[in-house]
């Protein structure tokens, strides 16, 4: 004797079925972002309340991504301005700035600084580091850490 599966119930009227993700759909339809969960997971290891850092670090991906759309490969450098990674992070500028400043003191991203100047408009550039540079990074600073303890 076999059992059928359990029939669903209907849909509430104007409700409309989930539909998995399909990455390759929307890559053509304005790309989509990549955030690798090893880097998620030593972000919040790194950070006390890290999902203020992961949140930014997720505008950047996204700002990487449209960047990848743009030039039609993937890019882990690009550039932006404070205000576009606030907005895109949901934070104020001046909370984007520090939590930039995180990323960066832990190794998770490089920061080369446009000149400064009212004339100068162009905005700094960012690189993702992959993982394995993080934990590199990460474990250069432990070892200078203990260095300084162990004399």
């Amino acid at each position: 004797m076999s059992h059928a599966p359990p029939v669903p119930p209907p849909l509430p009227p104007n409700t409309k079925p989930f539909v998995p993700r399909n990455i390759s759909v929307e890559s053509k339809n304005g790309g989509y972002s990549w955030f690798g969960n090893g880097v998620h997971q030593l972000i919040v290891k790194v950070f006390p309340n890290g999902f203020k850092q992961a949140s930014v670090y997720t505008a950047l991906c996204s700002l990487a991504s449209d960047e990848s759309g743009l030039r039609g490969t993937q890019v882990p450098t690009f550039r932006a301005s404070f205000k576009q990674i606030s907005e895109r992070t949901g934070c104020s500028r001046d909370a984007a700035i520090n939590w930039i400043k995180d990323l960066k003191q832990q190794g998770f991203i490089k920061i080369k600084h446009a000149p400064r100047g009212a004339e100068n408009r162009e905005q700094n550039q960012y690189t993702l580091a992959s993982l394995y540079s993080v934990e590199e990074f990460q474990r250069e600073l432990r070892e200078k850490s203990d260095g300084k303890t162990n004399h």
